[in-house]
């Protein structure tokens, strides 16, 4: 009878540790989830980042009279990138603004690029003014 007593002692043990383990491993799975998530949107901020710059410098480098004139439409840069080993991309849509508050004074340039993540539109914007020297 002693051994049958230790026999269910340790098999109960062994059916709760594996419910420990089980409940230990989702927890990490989530983790590892949300990490990966928030490093896919971190590097889509950084590109759109990286794009939206690239765009106001090609502003900024033209004569003032240039800027803006003629206004340019909305235009779609595909920016490629690798993550753990597989090739991918992201639509960027890049929209230019240029406005003259002070007639050949200064301009100002913002840039707004636009994408999908998900189900979700996400855009960041940049501004900055080009001044008539």
């Amino acid at each position: 009878m002693t051994r049958y007593r230790r026999g269910v002692s340790l098999l109960l043990e062994t059916i709760v540790t594996l419910g420990l383990f089980a409940a230990a491993l989702l927890v990490t799975m989530g983790i590892i989830t949300g990490v990966s998530q928030s490093s896919s949107q971190s590097r889509e901020y950084t590109l759109a980042r990286d794009t939206a710059r690239q765009a106001m410098e090609q502003q900024r480098v033209l004569p003032y009279a240039s800027i803006g004139s003629p206004a340019t439409p909305p235009y779609l840069v595909v920016v490629p990138f690798t993550n753990n080993g597989q090739t991918s991309s992201v639509d960027f849509t890049v929209t230019i603004q240029v406005s003259e508050p002070a007639p050949g004074k200064y301009k100002d340039i913002v840039v707004t690029v636009a994408w999908k993540h998900g189900d979700l539109t996400r855009q960041i914007q940049l501004e900055t003014s080009a001044s008539n020297v």
